[in-house]
């Protein structure tokens, strides 16, 4: 185990070197062959990842990006793609027209799948050797679900499993015949805590922001450590916006039932940033499967969910990106029992949650790529469970974790087919 101090001065050496640059721009249009704008097509610099797309005239630019060589490509449906090498200075390059041509083998159906690896992560999972099952968010959308644990109901060799005794709320998941305790829930790479006997409680997380699912059924401890035995889900949030977005949503069903969500995603700083927020609101009263037996109340509790969730990434150099990101959850339940005895028990749980992250990530001219983390959560949940007539307290149980996490990550690509990786961290 490596001391806190040694691993914070390693970071500090690796990456404390930001060099100055120069900054160009580039202005452009898109026509056919016609010389008729096009609107709606995609225009791409690599390697520095920049993304656009032409207006109503077919204008497209790329204000403040770094000096360099690019390769640009140019897409849309229906069309050939255009791609060349161009050189972008400190002068503005203006008025580069590209025409695109009519693809003839172009199809009245197009089916478009992600590829990409999440931005905040060196491992591509599903290359990986373990079953990698990926939920996409289209999948998610035509479910129809709202809660994570919905969503994973729906998948074939997992097992939804809850817990309400006692004043929990849990609704945990066992994978390839492990407990809950074995299976890992992370969002954009970060491994989530806060369990109720031993289970994570999926119904914490909205599925509202989510752009993929990716499951990893079996033994990945060596990808993720001795709590992913039995596997690890990985949320990806959305991200990469080519233009500012909002959306609002609300729904509303029996058992006054009501989600809404708020979203909005921007990039800025001529596409080497973008932040995304997004806040969710979701309420329930429950309901009972056993009203012969208890009379008042409800088997699945009632609870207010409330969750915010944030993150930005800006991109300082060609080959350097910052990123941060935070999350925070609150769930209050109250849920009262009268079992035909004259006696009513109230039981109540109130839970939050909040996390913190922050990545540096570094390409380096070798190959070598590194990414540093730092990564922080509390979590703090209350529960008891007290006789109403006398206000007399059965259990009490208060439980409050914090995680402070580093970790240091490399992988180099040895060809197309190899890349290895390996890391250091610690916890505390």
């Amino acid at each position: 185990m490596f001391k806190l101090s040694t691993i914070i001065l390693l970071l500090v050496t690796l990456h404390l070197t930001v060099t100055a640059q120069d900054y160009g721009s580039l202005k452009g249009k898109v026509t056919d062959e016609f010389d008729k704008p096009l609107r709606g097509a995609t225009i791409s610099l690599e390697p520095d990842g920049h993304s656009s797309e032409t207006d109503a005239k077919g204008n497209f630019s790329f204000n403040r990006i770094f000096t360099g060589n690019y390769n640009i490509t140019v897409s849309m449906v229906g069309k050939i793609n255009h791609q060349a090498n161009i050189k972008i200075g400190s002068v503005a390059a203006n008025n580069l027209i590209i025409k695109l041509s009519d693809d003839e083998r172009a199809l009245n159906e197009v089916a478009v799948s992600e590829n990409r690896a999440a931005p905040d992560n060196l491992l591509k999972l599903e290359r990986s050797a373990m079953p990698v099952t990926v939920i996409s968010r289209r999948t998610i959308e035509l479910m129809g679900s709202r809660r994570l644990d919905e969503v994973l109901k729906e998948q074939t060799g997992i097992a939804i499993v809850n817990n309400i005794g006692g004043g929990a709320r849990s609704v945990g998941v066992q994978m390839q015949g492990f407990s809950s305790e074995y299976v890992m829930i992370l969002i954009d790479g970060q491994p989530m805590v806060g369990r109720n006997s031993g289970n994570f409680d999926l119904s914490r997380i909205s599925v509202s922001n989510i752009e993929r699912i990716e499951i990893i059924k079996g033994a990945s401890s060596c990808l993720f450590g001795s709590e992913a035995l039995g596997g690890a889900i990985n949320i990806v949030t959305r991200y990469g916006a080519l233009q500012p977005q909002a959306s609002v949503a609300a729904n509303y069903g029996s058992l006054n039932i009501a989600d809404i969500t708020l979203e909005g995603e921007t990039p800025f700083a001529s596409q080497r940033g973008s932040a995304n927020v997004s806040a969710n609101y979701y309420r329930t009263d429950g309901f009972n499967t056993n009203p012969k037996y208890i009379q008042q109340g409800t088997t699945a509790p009632p609870y207010d969910n409330y969750a915010l969730q944030g993150r930005i990434r800006y991109r300082l150099t060609p080959k350097s990106t910052i990123g941060f990101s935070g999350r925070y959850g609150l769930r209050k339940s109250f849920m009262s029992k009268d079992f035909g005895l004259g006696i009513i028990s109230g039981d109540s749980q109130d839970e939050q949650d909040l996390n913190l992250s922050a990545i540096y990530d570094h390409n380096f001219s070798s190959g070598l790529r590194s990414m540093s983390r730092y990564y922080y959560t509390n979590f703090r949940s209350d529960q008891s469970i007290d006789w109403q007539q006398t206000n007399s307290s059965i259990t009490k149980d208060i439980f409050a974790q914090n995680l402070h996490r580093f970790e240091q990550q490399f992988a180099y690509g040895v060809n197309d087919e190899l890349k290895l990786t390996g890391g250091l961290g610690s916890s505390i």
